[in-house]
Formats: structure tokens, sequence, C-alpha cells
């Protein structure tokens, strides 16, 4: 299993390495931010099934607009961005 792994910031492009802790699950999302530039990353980190971390990280920003404007399906409201 790694004990490290890689994302790049979403902000700076920097390449961020952090630990890879597996004590919160196998499918875990968090908010970090990056040392470099400060903005706060969405890390998202996943456990293959034959033990490979995959990991990538999005802006906050990113994430909360998708909490903003993801509508239920069939709500029939939509939203226009000017």
């Amino acid at each position: 299993m790694q004990e490290e792994a890689s994302y790049i910031c979403d902000a700076c492009g920097e390449e961020i390495v952090i630990p890879v802790d597996l004590t919160a699950g196998a499918d875990q999302e968090y908010v970090e931010d990056c040392p470099v530039c400060c903005h706060p990353n969405v890390i998202h980190l996943q456990v293959e099934p034959d033990g490979d971390v995959r990991i990538w990280a999005a802006g906050e920003w990113r994430r909360l607009c998708d909490e903003l404007f993801t509508l239920p399906p069939g709500s029939g409201k939509f939203f226009f961005f000017f």
C-alpha cells in the first residue's frame, strides 16, 4: 500500500505530496489548503480493488458550485448564467 500520493493544486498548479491515511476508509473526500498558495482544494482519494491509490483535487469553489446548482432530477427548475 502506498504511504504517500500527490495531487496538483487547482489554483497554482503545484504538485503537492500528502500522506495516505486509510483509517477514514477507501473512498474519501476532504478539504485541504494548498501549502504553497493557501487556496482550499477538495481532495478525492480512492483505493482501487488492486490496492492502487487514486487521488485528485478540485478547487473548493467548484464543490460549492456543484452543491448550489445541482438540482434533483425532475425538479423542473433551470439556472441561466450570463
